[in-house]
């Protein structure tokens, strides 16, 4: 999960590329930012409400508050 981290949020790249880079759908990278997300603002207290689905991400390596 930290590569894809650093892939899609550190290093701009899309889920796409990303999937290509490390040999899986792009799906598996979604699924696994999401978590990474989740986990990184629970330890960092800035997104207490992450667990409730409240985060989205996008297909372009982005996430979102909704």
């Amino acid at each position: 999960q930290r590569e894809v981290l650093m892939l899609c949020v550190v290093n701009g790249k899309t889920h796409e590329e990303a999937a290509q880079m490390l040999g899986t759908s792009r799906q598996a990278i979604t699924d696994s930012l999401k978590k990474s997300l989740i986990r990184l603002g629970n330890c960092m207290g800035w997104m207490k409400t992450a667990e409730a689905g409240i985060v989205s991400v996008g297909g372009n390596g982005k996430f979102y508050i909704e």
